[in-house]
């Protein structure tokens, strides 16, 4: 099926739906020419590293290099939208250039320690709301 998404698609992969669904988005090339992926929540952080890389292998047998993640973006604070998005925030593979937050608090441990790897990581946050654009 591969063969049939082309380079400049914007193509959704949905995982884990139904308890803290995540969405891999595989970007159009930007203005620089570089395939990008986003992900949309993160409830199982070794599941989706394993998804990231097997979308970036089936790309390069395409011809088609994912040069990386542009955003990882939080909904919301609750356990299962968030608890895998720190592992993704430290490995290589999907430190993203940007991290989008909702601009919901939370006190839990896991969104501290997400606010943590962004700073140390030096991961540009963004506050996203209703009618901005990217």
């Amino acid at each position: 099926m591969s063969n049939k998404i082309k380079a400049e698609d914007l193509v959704f992969h949905f995982l884990n739906v139904g308890f803290g669904d995540t969405a891999v988005i595989e970007l159009p090339p930007n203005t620089s020419g570089k395939h990008l992926l986003g992900i949309v929540d993160c409830c199982d952080g070794d599941k989706t590293l394993k998804y990231v890389r097997q979308i970036k292998q089936v790309r390069a047998n395409d011809g088609i290099n994912i040069d990386g993640v542009a955003f990882i973006c939080a909904t919301h604070p609750h356990f299962d939208h968030i608890s895998g998005i720190n592992k993704l925030l430290k490995d290589p593979a999907t430190r993203p250039l940007e991290f989008w937050d909702s601009g919901f608090r939370h006190n839990s441990t896991t969104y501290q320690n997400i606010l943590k790897t962004i700073y140390s990581e030096k991961i540009d946050m963004r506050r996203i709301s209703s009618g901005m654009e990217w």
